[in-house]
């Protein structure tokens, strides 16, 4: 978890392309950009075609681009905080996904009892 106090002026964040911008994306989807301004409401920072400005929601605990429509960018103190947060959620999409494909698979039945004790208990924990 991280707040508006974990950025500093003229210190690099990074910046994570989501919605539109993410379908347009051809290679990482993470850029970093300097803080130019923290504000009591935004945090400002500078790419080569302009300033973006960030608001704190506090539901998602993420920083989201300010829009009049959709977001196309999240913001992150660094690029490792970023990184992490893909990767965490290319882990979620992998096992929402394999769990899917169980449904109605003979998976389970290769499965021992002991094994699916522990899986069930995995996933009750959250």
């Amino acid at each position: 978890m991280f707040t508006k106090a974990d950025f500093k002026n003229g210190e690099m964040a990074a910046l994570i392309q989501i919605g539109e911008a993410a379908r347009r994306c051809s290679g990482s989807y993470i850029i970093e950009a300097p803080v130019t301004k923290i504000g009591r409401k935004y945090i400002t920072v500078s790419l080569s075609w302009g300033n973006i400005q960030f608001e704190y929601y506090e539901n998602d605990n993420r920083f989201y681009q300010k829009s009049e429509y959709s977001p196309d960018y999240e913001l992150y103190p660094t690029r490792a905080i970023a990184e992490e947060v893909l990767k965490r959620r290319k882990l979620v999409s992998d096992i929402l996904k394999l769990l899917r494909n169980m449904e109605n698979s003979q998976k389970f039945e290769k499965m021992s009892t002991e094994e699916m004790e522990k899986l069930k208990t995995i996933l009750e924990q959250y």
